[in-house]
């Protein structure tokens, strides 16, 4: 199979130990952090009334309020307040807000592209961290000499590697530096808090775990160990109780990346992508009960947040069993289309719509925008995914559209506010010439090469891997099915009862008949291998067949001689 890399665990360890060696922030990232914890200590000098944190309402821009919440509140002798976007007003400074005397403005996770406006309308000693693409150059000169502004896609160096950390790490790396330059303290629970939250919005946010250029492995990595050893003498207590919650660290039980996003971090976003349904600002909502007091009132609203996530889950699984989307999905693979235009049905909240995108991409293994019209604003809104190894999606819904309004983004996703039909058209009729020749990365798909009969005692291996890659997730496993084979009889056949595969298409956990028409020959399912904290061991997940990847392979671009030769010496295909 051209598109298949077959590797062994201990190839796989040995990997990523490798790559462990080589990551380390850049000398420019070092100075650029520096720089700025140096104007942060200045202005102690500033007759400021008070500090004013403006931040995004996704689960990136809740965390990243969090930790410089605290970081704030450790350091200054003045009131620190916090301001999250509502949702429902879209993305970024609002060109309605109103400008307070005397005050230190603190903008995250998103103000690089509004950089003249916030510096007009808030003043030009707004601090600003962020990390989403600067699209301007005169503003990318500026994100590079001024000590008050973070954003490392500046790109620092001029060489074009871009450290990949989201704001919750840039955060982290701030007050890590701030405490062992300028020999300050924090109180441990709060800083516990924060690694823990750092983590969570780095898992979330989806970006590179083993970049080389970023220590996001590392900072996963000691969230997680936070997380596992927290009581209540070293943790935030109603931080406690909403891990607990979310169903993290109970009962003894390992804490993984994929739960820091999927079951943390997901509820955190869930309250915000349910503003407009439940008529409030989700984000603020969600900010004030992760710094609540320990009051009841408080713990209700842990309570009321997990009902809010469980609602936004009935409605992104529905759409998911839907026959539309089955649909949808079985039109992409036969007609070999290299984008997905997904529209949702109208009584859609659009903060969903990432979600299905996401889920789309997984099935069909291509990029996906989602959108649902808005009634009340007479336009689209929704947003896109992108596929490993496929070029930039942003660029690409750019040169469709030919402007940048109502919509921004990056390479592996974008956001759309507010758009019209005839633009909704346009992008469709033109991403669609635009992918029609597209090619992408070459780079195989890794599948695990042993014997499903072996899988005992491989957790703890399994578990030096975690955390890797941009979504959290491990090299696949090749499972044969025969075209009348159930799970179950797959799983006594190998005499394994440690194992078990997992249904994940349509969310359901169940015994997968492959009489029922999906599979009517022999063939190979692709399953993800991870730890799961539910068993204490290692599951697979049905996923792909290794046809819906070879599907891919037409797309590739060619391998250079010398690299393809040097894979055929190697045994790679």
């Amino acid at each position: 199979m051209k598109n298949i890399k077959y590797v062994t665990l201990e190839e796989k360890i040995k990997e990523v130990q490798e790559t462990e060696k080589q990551i380390k922030d850049k000398p420019t990232t070092e100075r650029k952090l520096l720089d700025l914890c140096g104007h942060l200590y200045s202005l102690r000098k500033k007759p400021y009334k008070q500090v004013k944190i403006l931040s995004d309402y996704d689960t990136d821009g809740i965390v990243s309020a969090y930790n410089m919440y605290k970081f704030f509140s450790g350091i200054c002798n003045v009131p620190v307040k916090t301001e999250i976007n509502d949702r429902r007003n879209g993305y970024g400074i609002s060109d309605k807000i109103v400008p307070e005397k005397d005050t230190l403005y603190v903008v995250l996770d998103m103000g690089s592209n509004q950089l003249d406006y916030i510096d007009e309308v808030l003043g030009n000693d707004t601090i600003i961290i962020d990390h989403h693409i600067i699209e301007d150059e005169k503003i990318k000169e500026e994100f590079k000499n001024e000590p008050r502004l973070l954003n490392l896609k500046a790109d620092l160096d001029g060489s074009g590697e871009l450290p990949d950390y989201c704001t919750a790490g840039l955060t982290k790396k701030i007050i890590d530096t701030y405490m062992s330059r300028l020999s300050v303290k924090i109180d441990e629970k709060d800083l516990n808090a924060i690694t823990a939250m750092a983590a969570i919005g780095t898992c979330t946010d989806c970006v590179n775990l083993l970049d080389i250029y970023s220590t996001n492995r590392f900072l996963v990595r000691n969230g997680i160990d936070v997380i596992n050893n927290a009581d209540e003498n070293n943790f935030n207590y109603v931080l406690g109780n909403f891990f607990a919650t979310c169903g993290i660290n109970t009962n003894g039980k390992i804490t993984t990346a994929k739960e820091l996003a999927w079951n943390i971090g997901s509820m955190i976003n869930g309250a915000s992508r349910m503003s407009k349904t439940f008529d409030m600002n989700g984000g603020q909502f969600m900010f004030d009960t992760l710094t609540g007091k320990v009051t009841p009132e408080t713990y209700v609203n842990i309570l009321k947040a997990k009902e809010i996530n469980e609602k936004r889950k009935e409605i992104t699984q529905t759409i998911k069993k839907s026959d539309e989307l089955k649909e949808t999905v079985a039109s992409v693979k036969a007609n070999n289309d290299n984008i997905v235009i997904y529209i949702l049905p109208e009584d859609t909240p659009e903060t969903v719509a990432g979600l299905i995108a996401s889920d789309i991409v997984d099935k069909t293994l291509r990029p996906c925008i989602c959108v649902v019209y808005d009634k009340d604003a007479d336009c689209y809104k929704g947003s896109g995914r992108n596929m490993d190894g496929f070029p930039s999606l942003y660029e690409n819904v750019k040169k469709a559209l030919g402007h940048t309004e109502g919509f921004g983004g990056h390479d592996g996703a974008i956001g759309i506010s507010s758009m019209s039909f005839t633009d909704l058209s346009k992008m469709s009729k033109n991403l669609s010439e635009i992918y029609k020749n597209i090619t992408i990365d070459s780079k195989p798909v890794e599948v695990f090469n042993f014997n499903p009969k072996g899988l005992r005692g491989l957790t703890d291996k399994v578990l030096s891997l975690e955390p890797i890659g941009s979504g959290n997730e491990l090299p696949l496993i090749e499972v044969p099915i025969n075209g009348n084979e159930k799970i179950t009889d797959l799983s006594k056949k190998n005499n394994n009862p440690h194992w078990k595969i997992l249904d994940t298409e349509y969310g359901k956990m169940k015994e997968w008949n492959y009489e029922e028409g999906m599979y009517s020959s022999p063939t190979s399912v692709l399953a993800k291998l991870e730890y799961s904290n539910y068993s204490g061991r290692c599951e697979l997940t049905s996923d792909k067949t290794l046809d819906d990847y070879n599907r891919l392979t037409a797309l590739q671009k060619p391998v250079p001689a010398k690299i393809k030769a040097k894979n055929e010496q190697l045994g790679n295909p």
